[in-house]
């Protein structure tokens, strides 16, 4: 067995935040750059993953190519973008292809996992922003954000009811998975579009 941790903390932005990402867990690519272990591993910082030009294309009208973390942290700082991962750290059996979120539901399953404990900033913003999911939803991550309400005893009844299921960014070009963005946010908080 191996045990996986995901290092990074909650980001929430220097100014107002006007809305919150959350993701699962931090993948091994996320936590490096072309096979290399960084220092600093950030959300999705895998230059494959199309999150970020998904996000600046949604929320500046272009494809930002961020050359670091601290343009990424700038560009959510002046976005008021807030992103945070549910779990912790999950053990796997040292065969198993850890970038899947499959890997996180049977570890879940078989109470293998470990929620993160929450900051009150965030608790805070999870109670009062509109909060997005960063892929579709399905029953696994249901349960997932079902565990993380208990595990961190959030109060709020409709909690996980209230979530915005986004199109994943893995799948599909920028535009189109922008597009998607956009319909679901204007249809649940056209405000932060404006």
């Amino acid at each position: 067995m191996k045990l996986l941790k995901d290092p990074m903390e909650d980001f929430i932005p220097k100014g107002e935040t006007k809305f919150v990402i959350l993701g699962t867990m931090a993948s091994y690519v996320a936590r490096e750059v072309n096979g290399i272990k960084i220092n600093e591993p950030f959300y999705y910082h895998d230059g494959r993953n199309r999150f970020w030009g998904v996000l600046s294309l949604l929320l500046s009208g272009e494809i930002i190519k961020f050359t670091n973390i601290d343009t990424k942290k700038a560009f959510l700082d002046s976005k008021g973008v807030a992103l945070a991962n549910l779990v912790s750290q999950v053990e796997v059996e040292d065969s198993v292809d850890s970038s899947v979120d499959e890997v996180l539901f049977n570890a879940f399953e078989k109470e293998r996992l470990k929620f993160k404990v929450i900051s009150e900033p965030m608790r805070k913003l999870l109670k009062e922003k509109p909060v997005f999911f960063s892929c579709y939803k399905k029953k696994e991550i249901v349960s997932l954000l079902e565990g993380y309400k208990v595990f961190n005893q959030i109060s709020e009844v409709n909690y996980v009811d209230r979530i915005i299921f986004l199109h994943s960014p893995t799948r599909r070009g920028y535009q189109y998975v922008a597009d998607k963005w956009r319909e679901s946010i204007m249809a649940s908080h056209p405000e932060i579009l404006r």
